[in-house]
């Protein structure tokens, strides 16, 4: 289990995604509203995605490894959405 999925469902960023027409993922992290940051998106191929998924349902693996083709920005976005915890 994540630390961030230890915090109480207010606190926690939500997450949506949409696939795209090209087969790409767009995916959008919405921080928690006290913060009062806007949500953010990250576009991901599909290949990318089945990495991201695979992250977000516990794997002990770090984002960084799964995901090391993106930007260290990019995968801050994804896991909360941007904002410096």
């Amino acid at each position: 289990m994540r630390p961030i999925d230890l915090m109480p469902a207010s606190f926690r960023p939500t997450y949506k995604h949409a696939v795209n027409g090209d087969g790409t993922v767009t995916v959008t992290v919405t921080p928690p509203s006290f913060i009062g940051q806007p949500a953010k998106s990250v576009t991901l191929s599909a290949d990318q995605f089945d990495r991201y998924a695979e992250w977000r349902r516990g794997s002990p693996k770090l984002i960084q490894d799964l995901l090391s083709d993106l930007t260290v920005d990019q995968r801050e976005i994804l896991m909360n959405g941007g904002v410096e915890l």
